[in-house]
C-alpha cells in the first residue's frame, strides 16, 4: 500500500491530474474543507455557488 501512496504523492499514474489540481487549485480545496467543517458531510451539489444551469 505504501507504493501506491508514494505514486499518488509523486503524481504518477492515475493520480497525475488529481495532484496537478491539488497544487494549482489550493483555493478551491480550502473552500471545500471550510464548508465541510462548517456544515458536515456534503454532496458536491451542496457546494455549488452557481446561480444558473449550463445548457445541455
Amino acid at each position: 500500500m505504501r507504493w501506491l501512496m508514494r505514486r499518488a504523492a509523486d503524481g504518477r499514474g492515475i493520480y497525475k491530474e488529481l495532484v496537478c489540481f491539488g497544487r494549482e487549485r489550493r483555493d478551491v480545496i480550502a473552500r471545500v474543507l471550510q464548508a465541510v467543517r462548517e456544515l458536515g458531510s456534503l454532496g458536491a451539489g451542496s457546494l455549488s455557488t452557481r446561480t444558473e444551469r449550463s445548457s445541455p
